[in-house]
């Protein structure tokens, strides 16, 4: 993974603790027409930890997902029926802006990334206590259950975390079991092991 981040520009050394993340939910009005009157474009892209799918819209990202190594998933595809009437164009060079902020060695440390979502009010509070956990830190689904003041609703927790739409920015790979063993991902084990090593890494660095 780390062999793709270097075929791509990007380094594995850029200090990307300090970007500074803000969800913004879709209005009602887009919500209800599924985005019609948005316009929409992405890209596919290669970052420390494989190739990510990447989308993005006037009011900040929307989509950003990891392509799985068996491609049992189809994110594009999944995408597209979130948002069915909006218009969209493949702009890689557009979508390559947002993962240079991200992952790219000339990120000053102090870029501000906005991210829109389609989402209940709940999934959005866990979403920000995500955002909360520091960068090369992890907490269990208890704590964050705990943190958002739902400390009965592990499950649920869990489950907004799992759906979460913005891999990585939205930081759900930082959350581990109560047992202290990485638990499960979307993306496999090996990849959330990876995250979580890198993070620990850029702060050792």
């Amino acid at each position: 993974m780390i062999d793709a981040a270097d075929m791509a520009g990007l380094s594995s050394q850029s200090r990307v603790h300090d970007l500074f993340v803000k969800i913004e939910g879709v209005s009602p009005q887009q919500y209800k027409s599924a985005g019609k009157g948005l316009e929409l474009y992405y890209g596919y892209h290669a970052t420390p930890f494989g190739l990510c799918f990447i989308a993005v819209s006037e009011q900040g990202i929307c989509d950003l997902h990891f392509i799985d190594e068996e491609r049992t998933r189809n994110e594009y595809a999944n995408f597209i029926a979130k948002w069915p009437f909006a218009k969209i164009y493949h702009q890689p060079e557009r979508t390559q802006t947002y993962i240079q902020k991200m992952f790219g060695e000339n990120n000053k440390n102090s870029e501000r990334l906005q991210v829109m979502v389609q989402a209940s009010d709940f999934k959005i509070k866990v979403w920000e206590a995500l955002l909360k956990i520091p960068f090369g830190e992890v907490r269990s689904y208890q704590q964050l259950a705990n943190q958002i003041g739902c400390p009965q609703a592990v499950r649920a927790v869990a489950s907004a975390a799992g759906q979460n739409p913005v891999s990585y920015l939205i930081p759900c790979h930082r959350v581990i079991t109560q047992q202290g063993t990485v638990g499960s991902f979307g993306y496999g084990k090996v990849r959330k092991l990876a995250m979580i090593s890198w993070e620990l890494a850029q702060i050792s660095a």
